[in-house]
Parts: structure tokens; sequence; C-alpha cells
């Protein structure tokens, strides 16, 4: 059974097992169709390449499977499109950090995501973001990769709002050096 079959949709309403959007207008609710589409699409990456489990940097993150090629896609980064102005709502009142800015004032939100919210930042990372479309963006190693290696990315701290808290002094990536903060954990 593909994520589409599980969806309901009646009068612009799209329902899943995990929430109910509506009332959607039409361009919304074409989005989110779109959006879910491309989660069937596997034809562009397997999905079993990519698995979720304990993190040495924090929590949970995601790993590879197999070994992987520098500039290869491993995943598509799909989500619900939002404005920036949901974006700030979601993020000041839900404590939402699972949002990719796509393009001037599209933003994805991952937070139903089964596996890209759990990608965790590195000041070296494995992995980039970049834009495929709308309502989408490729997920692209950075380098080969081994198998069992943790995909991360650089969530670019100093450009959005924050202080990256997981510079180390020790650590050899020249933005870590330069800054010298502590927190080992994720260099």
């Amino acid at each position: 059974m593909n994520f589409t079959s599980k969806l309901r949709c009646e009068d612009n309403e799209i329902s899943t097992a995990f929430r109910s959007f509506a009332p959607l207008e039409r361009d919304q609710f074409f989005r989110w169709f779109q959006m879910i589409k491309l989660l069937d699409d596997t034809a562009l990456f397997n999905p079993d390449y990519i698995v979720v489990r304990e993190s040495p940097i924090s929590g949970k993150g995601i790993f590879t499977t197999k070994p992987c090629k520098r500039d290869e896609v491993l995943m598509i980064i799909a989500g619900e499109v939002i404005d920036g102005n949901e974006c700030e709502r979601r993020e000041n009142e839900e404590n939402n950090v699972y949002i990719f800015w796509n393009s001037e004032n599209s933003f994805i939100d991952t937070a139903m995501t089964e596996k890209i919210r759990y990608i965790n930042h590195s000041c070296s990372p494995s992995a980039s973001v970049q834009e495929r479309d709308d309502v989408s963006l490729f997920l692209v190693a950075a380098r080969d990769l081994d198998t069992g290696e943790e995909i991360t990315i650089d969530y670019d701290y100093e450009d959005i709002y924050e202080i990256c808290k997981a510079h180390n002094p020790l650590c050899a990536a020249l933005p870590c050096a330069a800054k010298q903060q502590p927190n080992p954990s994720a260099c």
C-alpha cells in the first residue's frame, strides 16, 4: 500500500493517519496532493538506503545503509509547503524545528515525515540541501559516504537566528576552529 492510498480527500479536505488539514484553499489542496504524490515516487531514491537510529551527535539521526557517491541524491525532502508567516508561527507557537527554507517566501515543514526530521547538524556536513521545485528539495551527498555513516547538514545557524552551540575548539572543521565555542558533541 502506498502513502497516497492512505489519504481521504473530500471537499478540499485531506486527512491522513497523522492529522487532518481542512479546509484547504484550492492551491493549498493541489500543493498537498503534489507533495503526497512525490512521497510515492521511489524512482529517484530508495527509501531503504536511509534509516533512523540513535545518534552520537544528538537524539536520533539518519544513516546510510549502503555506500553513496559524492553528488548522489540521497532522498527527496518533502512536506507541507507553507509561507513565511506560517513558518514563524509554527516555530514560535509549536516549537517546530523541522522546517526547511525552499524559496523567498516558501518553506517545507517536515515535522510529519519519517526520516528527514531526524537529520542532525554538523559544521563539517556529509550532505547538502539543494533546490528541486516548489514543493520539494534534494538531500545530496557532499562527499563519498560509507555504509552506516550518519548523514548531516549544516543548519546555517549564523544565517538564521541562532548561535551554533555545536562548535568544539578541537574540531577540525574550519568553522568550528574559527569560533571556539563549547560543546563537542556535534563536531
